[in-house]
Formats: structure tokens, C-alpha cells, sequence
């Protein structure tokens, strides 16, 4: 029984050196200006290299500034989509500034392809922090693959200033009453 044990303990040990892992320095995907008329920003996310063999744990990181955020303005990062292949796993981290944690979704896997990964995330504060963000994408490779991967879109939208909506509110109850007058009158002249 002792042996057993063990054995099952060197095994575990023996997993953990041996086992492959594969990282590479940040991306740094740029700084973004949410007053900017380009925004808003569509960003490829792509694994910097191919994730070769089985079992291979990865970790990438992706990091970028966002600007132009005042007391009045957000900012919204969607990721859409980010899809993986060959996979056994697939996680992402979105983390602020102050190294925050914002964002952990762990991926769903494919019900009709083995192997193929798909997660997404909505982040919409009121008021985000401007500085740089981190988004670190981490997962394994699976047991039977030679190579994995994933890839996906990025996006980063301005929110509108508060005074935008309540703007269209107040035209929108400009266009009923005036609507409701106009009703008024054709009923009043028959």
C-alpha cells in the first residue's frame, strides 16, 4: 500500500516537471482615444504561436491603454467570440489598471466538435478606469492534439454621455406631443 502511494505521488510530481508549458511576452495591442472618431476599436486577439503537442498549458497576455474617459463617458470592452481549437481548456482574464480582477469566463466546449472552445465577455462599467488593461488568455492543449489554437475580436466602444439619452428622451417627447396635437386639431376641424 505504501509503494502504491508512492508511486502515485512520484507520478503526480513527475506530471508536474515534465508536463509542457507555453507562454510569451505581452502583446501590447496599442492605446486607444475613446474621443477618437475611429473608435470604436475592432482588435484581432490570436495566439502569438502555435500551441504544439498534447497537454500543453498556455498562458498569453494581451495588454492596452484606453483614454479619453471623463466623468461623463465610459468605455464598454466586448470580447466577441474568442474561439479555440484543439483545446482542452480555454479561459480569459480581463484585469484593470490597478490589476483588478474584472473579468474570469471560463470557455463552453462544442457539443458537436471535440476539442473546439468558445467564450465571450461584456464589460460595461459606468465609468471605467483610463491607464492600461491586461487581458490574459489561458487554457490547455488537449490529450490528443499536435496543435492548438484560438482567435477572436476584441472590441472597445465609447458608452454615450448620460446627456445623450436624456437628449433623445426629450425629443422623443417632443415628436408624441407633437403627434398628439396634430390628432387634436384633425379632430376638432371635422
Amino acid at each position: 500500500m505504501i509503494n502504491a502511494l508512492k508511486k502515485i505521488r512520484f507520478a503526480a510530481i513527475a506530471s508536474i516537471f515534465f508536463a509542457g508549458s507555453v507562454s510569451a511576452a505581452p502583446t501590447d495591442l496599442g492605446i486607444f482615444d475613446m474621443t477618437s472618431p475611429s473608435a470604436p476599436y475592432f482588435i484581432n486577439i490570436a495566439s502569438p504561436m502555435t500551441i504544439s503537442g498534447p497537454d500543453q498549458a498556455f498562458s498569453f497576455s494581451y495588454i492596452f491603454a484606453v483614454t479619453g474617459i471623463n466623468a461623463s463617458n465610459g468605455t464598454a470592452i466586448t470580447a466577441t467570440a474568442i474561439d479555440g481549437n484543439g483545446l482542452a481548456s480555454l479561459e480569459l482574464k480581463l484585469f484593470s489598471p490597478s490589476n483588478t480582477l474584472l473579468v474570469d469566463v471560463i470557455a463552453s466546449p462544442s457539443a458537436t466538435a471535440p476539442g473546439t472552445w468558445s467564450a465571450s465577455f461584456n464589460y460595461s462599467p459606468i465609468l471605467a478606469d483610463v491607464g492600461q488593461y491586461t487581458l490574459e488568455v489561458l487554457g490547455q492543449s488537449a490529450s490528443t492534439s499536435q496543435s492548438a489554437g484560438y482567435g477572436g475580436n476584441m472590441i472597445l466602444a465609447a458608452i454615450p454621455e448620460p446627456d445623450t439619452y436624456a437628449m433623445l428622451l426629450a425629443g422623443l417627447c417632443v415628436v408624441g406631443f407633437v403627434a398628439g396635437r396634430g390628432k387634436q386639431n384633425m379632430v376638432a376641424t371635422a
